[in-house]
């Protein structure tokens, strides 16, 4: 073991080390920058969202009351009034959401957030025999939430807008808000460089896929083509059998790897944290609770080809029928879902480690076998625009790189399918290393 961990020191000591460690946190800097300009123009598209809202409902107040003036309004009086009642606290529920968004009082935010999306659901989407009721959908919690959220009572109309979509975005808008609220956390989104956790959850989603699986099978197969080169294996070989050896230099590739991605992600975290906090490891994010069966629902995935509106951190797809999101997706605390990422991660980081040994075991000519290695790691990269109809299956070893919409539901391939699949992948790889290499001459 201690031979081990000086073999270990000694390769992140090298410049090898170094050099991938630099690309990632060139990387991290880029994105922290790109990431910057993108919140701000976020932020201004929010800030015309708020203003739009109540343009559109002062547009709705005004045509009601020039068509009950004109007569155009089959309604009785008090049908009216309660109809216009409710349109018109709903635009000073409106009015108060967008004042504290702008002056960034997120508990107010939250709060009126969920008060504006309760009035909805509670006034329009009832139309909806499919859509849970308040009460139906929160359970026992939903005295606290009654409790904390004081409104008036508005009699569900005909008139209310139908458009289920925007029902069920509004339901699990007030979710996410309502958890906001508890654990007194501000919004986050796809662009918040400013809080380390969301950075963490961002770069594994839009960027650690693109890189991960070429840095793991570049740098094992050059780890082993070094110590073949400088005879370091042959020594090895005189204390070692041929199997163990085999399984130390794929655990040291495996740790080394590992700690690329992991060092910089530590430092970048300390220097966000530090500026502006470590709070936010427990904001809500999205997870498909079938993540961990084996069934993928078809129809649904193939509704995330389209657009997909975020919510919070996460991303998700419309219901191929309606209101079936609010079955199939549940909030969980970030560093649940990050715990759950990294796994698979690591695993993927595995099988590349595995698979790097194998290329560098089967040819020996190093510039060969860095060719080989680049050529793999780009269509492993580009698999799903080569064989479309395998795209994210369980075939598509290398979308595992990015667990995150994996977790989110939007691949044909479920979280425990995949992690199952690269286990049994890395499992054979190694297998046929092992084979490979005992037939081998290393005196060659």
């Amino acid at each position: 073991m201690k031979a081990f961990c000086l073999e270990l020191k000694s390769t992140c000591l090298s410049y090898r080390f170094l050099f991938f460690i630099l690309i990632i946190l060139f990387l991290q800097f880029t994105f922290i920058q790109q990431s910057q300009s993108e919140q701000q123009t976020q932020q201004a598209y929010r800030h015309i969202y708020h203003k739009n809202t109540l343009i559109l409902l002062e547009t709705r107040i005004y045509y009601y009351e020039e068509a009950w003036e004109s007569g155009k309004l089959e309604l009785a009086e008090d049908e009216y009034e309660n109809f216009l009642s409710y349109l018109r606290y709903l635009l000073t529920v409106a009015e108060e959401q967008c004042q504290y968004y702008f002056e960034q009082h997120w508990d107010a935010y939250n709060l009126q957030t969920v008060k504006f999306h309760l009035l909805l659901w509670e006034t329009e989407a009832n139309q909806y025999s499919s859509a849970p009721t308040p009460q139906q959908y929160f359970g026992e919690e939903w005295q606290q939430v009654r409790s904390q959220v004081e409104y008036p009572h508005f009699n569900p109309h005909a008139m209310a807008e139908k458009d289920d979509q925007s029902a069920e975005a509004g339901i699990l808008s007030a979710d996410l808000h309502w958890r906001l609220y508890q654990q007194g956390l501000q919004p986050l989104g796809p662009y918040y460089p400013s809080s380390p956790w969301s950075f963490v959850f961002n770069f594994a989603r839009n960027v650690m896929p693109s890189v991960l699986g070429a840095i793991a099978l570049i740098f094992t197969v050059n780890l082993l083509y070094q110590e073949r080169k400088t005879g370091a294996q042959k020594t090895a070989l005189q204390f070692l059998g041929r199997t163990r050896y085999l399984s130390r230099k794929v655990a040291k590739g495996f740790l080394a790897v590992a700690l690329i991605m992991l060092l910089p992600l530590i430092l970048s975290v300390s220097f966000l944290g530090i500026k502006h906090g470590f709070h936010g490891l427990n904001h809500p994010v999205l997870l498909d609770n079938g993540f961990l069966s084996f069934s993928v629902n078809s129809a649904q995935v193939s509704m995330y080809n389209s657009e997909l509106p975020s919510l919070g951190l996460s991303q998700y797809a419309h219901s191929y029928t309606s209101f079936s999101n609010l079955e199939r997706l549940d909030f969980i605390p970030l560093w649940k879902f990050l715990f759950l990422a990294q796994l698979l991660t690591l695993l993927f980081i595995l099988f590349c480690t595995v698979l790097g040994t194998l290329i560098s075991l089967t040819i020996k000519n190093g510039v060969l076998a860095h060719v080989l290695t680049a050529i793999i790691a780009t269509i492993g990269t580009v698999f799903d625009r080569i064989f479309p109809n395998l795209k994210t299956t369980p075939w598509d070893l290398f979308s595992a790189a990015n667990p995150i919409p994996l977790l989110e539901g939007s691949h044909y391939s479920t979280y425990l399918s995949s992690l199952l699949c690269i286990s049994v992948v890395a499992a054979l790889l190694f297998l046929l290393s092992s084979v490979v290499f005992k037939r081998q001459d290393v005196n060659c």
